[in-house]
C-alpha cells in the first residue's frame, strides 16, 4: 500500500467518526427536547415547592376551636368547668309570702290583667298580666335587691313569657331595715293560658330564687 493510499484511508475512518458523532449529538439532543416537552425531571404538583390542598388560602379560617379554647374549660386541665345550679326554693301560692333569707319578705302584691302595648320594635300589643313585687326588709342592715330578675312561666310546659318595656317600675337598688318597697313588670300571657301561671323572683346572686305558683283568672 503507497503512502497516498494509506493517507486516503486514514481521512475516510476519520470522516465516518465525525458522521457517527454528529448523529449520537443530534440524538441526545432530541431527547433532551423531547424530554423538556413532556414534563421529564419536574417536581408533583404536591411538592414542597408547589401548592397542596392543605395551603388553598382561606382553609385555616374555618377550623375549629381546639378543647382548650373552650368556653368555661377548666384552665388547669381538660375537664370543662362545673356551674353549680342556683338554690331554689318550692314554689308556694301566688297569694302567699316567700322569704328567701331570714328577715327578707317577698309577696306578690297584686297580678293584674291588662292589654300591653308595644312600646320598642319587636314588642307585640296583647293580652298581658301586670306584676307588682313587694319586698320587705325586716333586718338592721339593707336588703341588696341590685340584681333583680323577675320572670313569669304560663301553661304546663311553663313557656316563658315575654317582658314589656312598659308599664314598668324597677325595685330600688336596695331596701332600708324596716322598709318596704315595690316593683312593677308587665307580661304578655294569653288569656286561655293563665290557668297556671309561675312568677319567678331572683333578689341577689347571694340569696335563693324564689317561685309564686297558681291560677289567674
Amino acid at each position: 500500500m503507497t503512502t497516498e493510499e494509506s493517507g486516503s484511508e486514514t481521512s475516510a475512518r476519520a470522516r465516518r467518526w465525525w458522521i457517527i458523532a454528529a448523529a449520537a449529538a443530534v440524538v441526545i439532543i432530541l431527547v433532551l427536547v423531547i424530554g423538556m416537552a413532556t414534563g421529564w425531571g419536574r417536581g408533583s404538583s404536591t411538592s414542597s415547592g408547589g401548592p397542596s390542598a392543605s395551603s388553598v388560602p382561606g382553609d385555616s379560617d374555618h377550623s375549629s376551636p381546639s378543647p382548650s379554647t373552650t368556653t368555661g374549660a377548666d384552665p388547669d386541665g381538660d375537664t370543662p368547668a362545673t356551674v353549680a345550679p342556683r338554690e331554689t326554693s318550692a314554689p308556694v301560692p301566688l297569694d302567699q309570702v316567700a322569704e328567701p333569707a331570714s328577715g327578707v319578705r317577698v309577696s306578690l302584691a297584686s297580678i293584674t290583667a291588662i292589654s300591653g302595648q308595644a312600646s320598642v320594635p319587636g314588642e307585640v300589643a296583647g293580652p298581658a298580666l301586670q306584676v307588682t313585687v313587694n319586698v320587705e326588709n325586716a333586718n338592721d342592715s339593707d336588703a341588696l335587691t341590685d340584681t333583680l330578675i323577675v320572670n313569669v312561666y304560663y301553661g304546663t310546659d311553663r313557656t316563658p313569657a315575654n317582658i314589656l318595656v312598659q308599664p314598668r317600675q324597677d325595685l330600688p337598688l336596695s331596701i332600708a331595715p324596716g322598709e318596704a318597697a315595690q316593683g312593677v313588670y308587665a307580661f304578655t300571657v294569653p288569656e286561655a293560658a293563665r290557668g297556671q301561671i309561675l312568677v319567678e323572683v331572683d333578689l341577689s346572686v347571694d340569696l335563693p330564687v324564689v317561685l309564686f305558683e297558681g291560677p289567674v283568672s
